[in-house]
């Protein structure tokens, strides 16, 4: 009786949006941990990192701060703060593919992040696309079993920091607002509590 031929994994989407233990088991598949060239991960304060991925060869960057879109000191919460969002488009404007992002449950941080690389990709007036890019690699994801969230909701704190980072003035905000309505309001990132960094925003094109 001859074997089964075991057949070849899909290829990878080209942006990975998942939950801190499905970064995990793709970080350790055999099949699967050598296609992926860069990691973004996002966790907790205190969180232990997804197994494998230090010991994985590819691009990484870790960022560490709470699911939130402000600090809530009595419950010892943090946000993100722009230091950490000027580091993160830093790092998706050479970030190579496939782009592995994930944070605690991947419908949040993760997503949030995975919208500032599709408008970091598509450039400036071309928010709304990126939106539906997004859905799009959530979708493919989905479908090669690569996520189980079946919602996305990008941070919105994070999405206002880039907005103004990358110099979109609102156009990230209003193409956020336009597909994830809500009646809260916009989180406040034009504080003094959180000054942006000095010098110009980063450059969508270097």
């Amino acid at each position: 009786m001859s074997e089964r031929p075991v057949l070849p994994a899909p290829a990878l989407p080209d942006l990975i949006i998942c939950s801190r233990a499905r970064a995990a088991h793709l970080l350790c598949s055999r099949s699967r941990r050598d296609r992926i060239a860069a990691v973004v991960s996002i966790g907790d304060p205190g969180q232990r990192l997804p197994f494998g991925l230090w010991s994985h060869p590819a691009r990484r960057l870790r960022l560490v701060f709470d699911d939130v879109e402000r600090d809530l000191p009595r419950f010892g919460y943090v946000a993100c703060v722009p230091e950490q969002i000027s580091e993160l488009i830093s790092f998706l404007q050479g970030a190579p593919s496939p782009l592995l992002v994930h944070c605690a449950a991947g419908i949040s941080r993760s997503s949030a992040a995975g919208l500032i690389s599709c408008a970091i990709r598509l450039g400036p007036g071309q928010e709304t696309t990126a939106v539906a890019a997004l859905d799009a690699a959530i979708a493919e994801a989905r479908a090669q079993r690569l996520r189980t969230a079946e919602t996305i909701h990008p941070n919105r704190r994070m999405i206002g920091l880039a907005d103004r980072l990358l110099g979109r003035e609102g156009a990230l905000i209003a193409a956020h607002r336009a597909r994830w309505p809500s009646r809260e309001a916009w989180p406040d990132t034009l504080s003094d509590h959180y000054p942006l960094p000095a010098g110009p925003p980063p450059d969508p094109q270097a």
